[in-house]
């Protein structure tokens, strides 16, 4: 085995298979066990544990959240104390997997370093090991801990960890402001870096929050982390151990320990935010840096030396400015059909024989580049046929233009980019420079062929492949299905840099060479759909949830499904859509909906113990005792003259605070997460004195008993669809007050 001071994937399979033997939402029985067996671990490492229990609220997403989370924190103290290193993942899973990967691999991760780091002499700052709770459910940890941790000022770096699937290496994907000190510290200690300075942006365009955007926003530098590759299995019952790539667990857990010995002994005032920097792989083992007020510096010369090889004359003359604007145009135009080609291929191909989206992340690498492919190939027809001469020769006039006009164009954009993107920047602005250097190149050898000339070509026109390509492949999990039409579109016009080694090959090659493209494109989405069928290790998500009105007894089979399948046709015959606005209270909210019996099932107490006037309206103070078996809980309060504040066990709803009267809601829908088992006040403040309309429906995790009620259990080879509602057990009671 590794060395004690090591770190072992081999010995972090164990707490991994402790923490992610089932689902363990915050709230649930499960979420509780995984909390006291970290807390038992870093007892037995001798490690300082703190809880830290607490109620909080936050809105997320649009909702009020409110949760009683439970967070714990590990301690390595160091020699002078003054400073501390935060090391973060958050523990609780998604109710529809075990969370092997998403986040249980962080925690194992973080259990193992503790290990091998007491082996070793103590740092000089203290170590904090974050295990925060209810990340899943909107961030509400994290937000605990930044309202109240009295370490978050001591706090000099954070290195935040999570995962969207099972396999391949961490990426390094998010900075804070002025993260020049800790990129290189990336890399000056980490194994194997694998970071680019685009995936900052593209965050924060998808807005996609971890616990990491909130220690941000509370000044904290840092790092965050995750493991990319195998999203089909994220959020899914597939997130099991036996799925999660140990090589993935060890370069999470190998990374943790190399910056843990780094920082711990580093003056941490030497990582306070400075200078921004951009940053890339050129290969596994290579990460590059340099600053990004270089990015606009680099744009514009990328725009000077574009003018200057499209607009002064060489041996060869001028291009003229009609090649110019047609081959711009026809860059353009070309973009535009690979877009279209995207569109209609996810519509027409992809959406009407594979619907549930688990089918398309099984294998989505290969639907994206087979409809890649075929845009490229496409838009190659377009190019050959347009780039022909009068005697069906390539003109090498017209090709002088599309590379001038593609060039222009993209180097246009790599200004505004390098200005408002500029972590963004190093993908056009030396993919500018290249192919600026690759269209002077041309003209000097008079477009004249030669093996020399297109290894030129090749050469200088690389970096726009060696740089887009990460780049593409970390984004296609986001891109998804809908995606596939930006994708194929950003591909395309990426030829406009590539024009000229791309027109050396249709003249040397002709038609052929889109040809072969359009059919090695159509075989490889064939070889997806053969590849991508449902087992366990790839299950059909589908949605079932029961739900029972406790004070009438009626109750129905839900689900927000497009249609049924084999399984879940047993509970709609008809399959029809109708509304469910009854029951939740929503508007416009449809669903499957199928009758069902009604079984015994606790539910939530409600009482009120104080209703007082205020200035212009009432308080109105609840005392809600929630059934034994609720995880969480739906609120829904309505009133006519508006909402002005609502409070649990004295706690504020954010997203209330500071409102002004003429802005109170007449209609407020809130969450209350792992609800105190013995019971909490929530306050209602209204304006007017018109009754309050309350709704209560407490959620609990799992199904009634299938078998029981003569029903059959869910295939091994399908799975509950990644969402809070999915099998779950929901009873609602409505009061008047």
């Amino acid at each position: 085995g590794a060395p004690a001071g090591d770190f072992s994937a081999r010995r972090a399979l164990e707490p991994l298979r402790q923490i992610a033997r089932q689902p363990h939402p915050a709230g649930s029985a499960e979420h509780r066990r995984v909390g006291d067996y970290i807390l038992s671990e870093l007892e037995g490492l001798g490690v300082e544990a703190e809880v830290q229990e607490t109620i909080v609220s936050r809105e997320f997403l649009g909702l009020l959240r409110f949760a009683r989370v439970r967070n714990i924190l590990g301690r390595i103290p160091g020699r002078d104390g003054q400073r501390a290193v935060l090391v973060a993942a958050h523990y609780d899973s998604v109710s529809t997997g075990p969370g092997a990967g998403d986040n249980g691999s962080a925690v194992a991760a973080m259990l193992e370093s503790i290990r091998a780091l007491g082996n070793g002499p103590p740092p000089a700052n203290d170590l904090l090991f974050l295990f925060s709770d209810a990340e899943e459910l909107g961030l509400l940890g994290i937000q605990a801990f930044v309202d109240e941790s009295p370490y978050l000022g001591r706090i000099g770096a954070t290195l935040n960890f999570d995962a969207l699937g099972t396999a391949g290496p961490i990426l390094m994907f998010e900075t804070g402001e002025g993260n020049t000190p800790l990129i290189e510290a990336l890399q000056e200690a980490a194994p194997a870096p694998l970071a680019y300075s685009f995936a900052r942006d593209f965050r924060r365009l998808i807005q996609n929050d971890t616990d990491f955007s909130l220690l941000e926003e509370a000044g904290v530098p840092g790092l965050n982390f995750a493991i990319l590759y195998g999203s089909a299995r994220y959020h899914s019952s597939a997130d099991r151990v036996e799925y999660l790539q140990p090589g993935s667990l060890q370069h999470q857990g190998s990374t943790i320990v190399a910056l843990l010995s780094y920082l711990g002994d580093l003056d941490l005032t030497r990582l306070e935010p400075g200078r921004d920097s951009i940053y890339f792989n050129l290969s596994s083992s290579m990460l590059l840096r340099y600053s990004q007020n270089l990015a606009p510096l680099l744009a514009l010369l990328g725009l000077a030396v574009a003018g200057m090889v499209v607009f002064l004359r060489p041996p060869t003359g001028r291009i003229a400015f009609r090649s110019l604007l047609a081959g711009g145009s026809l860059l353009v135009l070309g973009t535009l059909i690979a877009y279209l080609t995207g569109l209609l291929l996810r519509w027409l191909v992809l959406l009407p024989v594979a619907m549930p989206m688990a089918f398309h992340r099984s294998h989505l690498s290969l639907f994206q580049a087979g409809a890649c492919l075929i845009a490229v190939g496409l838009v190659l027809l377009l190019f050959h046929r347009a780039l022909r001469g009068a005697g069906g020769e390539m003109d090498p006039s017209r090709l002088e233009g599309l590379a001038g006009g593609g060039l222009l164009t993209w180097s246009l954009v790599s200004v505004a980019v390098g200005f408002y993107l500029p972590a963004s920047s190093y993908l056009l602005s030396w993919a500018v420079l290249g192919a600026g250097l690759a269209l002077a190149i041309w003209r000097r050898s008079k477009g004249s062929p030669g093996t020399g000339l297109a290894l030129a070509l090749a050469v200088v026109s690389a970096p726009a492949v060696l740089l887009w390509l990460p780049a593409l492949r970390l984004t296609s999990v986001a891109f998804g299905l809908a995606g596939i039409p930006l994708l194929a579109a950003v591909v395309a016009s990426l030829l406009g840099l590539e024009a000229l080694p791309a027109g050396l090959m249709l003249r040397a090659w002709g038609s052929r060479l889109p040809v072969l493209l359009l059919l090695l494109g159509i075989s490889t989405m064939v070889a997806g759909f053969s590849l991508a069928g449902f087992d366990a290790a790839h299950p059909r998500p589908n949605s079932l949830f029961y739900a029972l009105d406790s004070q009438s007894g009626e109750a129905f089979w839900g689900s927000f499904d497009e249609g049924t399948d084999a399984w879940t046709s047993q509970f709609f015959p008809d399959a029809s859509t109708t509304s469910l606005a009854d029951f939740f209270g929503a508007a416009g909210l449809e669903g499957l909906r199928g009758k069902a019996p009604a079984v015994e099932v606790g539910a939530s107490k409600v009482e009120r113990t104080r209703d007082e006037e205020t200035g212009g309206g009432r308080l109105v103070t609840l005392r809600v005792v929630p059934a034994p078996q609720a995880e969480g809980l739906r609120l829904l309060v309505e009133a006519e003259g508006g909402i002005r504040s609502v409070s649990v066990d004295g706690v504020p709803g954010r997203s209330l605070v500071g409102l002004k009267a003429e802005d109170a809601p007449k209609r407020l829908s809130f969450r209350l997460y792992a609800p105190p088992r013995e019971g909490f006040e929530l306050a209602i403040e209204v304006l007017g004195n018109a009754p309050i309309e309350f709704q209560i429906i407490d959620q609990s995790m799992g199904l009634p008993d299938l078998g029981r009620l003569g029903l059959r259990e869910r295939p091994a080879d399908m799975t509950p669809n990644p969402s809070w509602l999915s099998d779950g057990i929901l009873v609602r009671a409505a009061y008047e007050f």
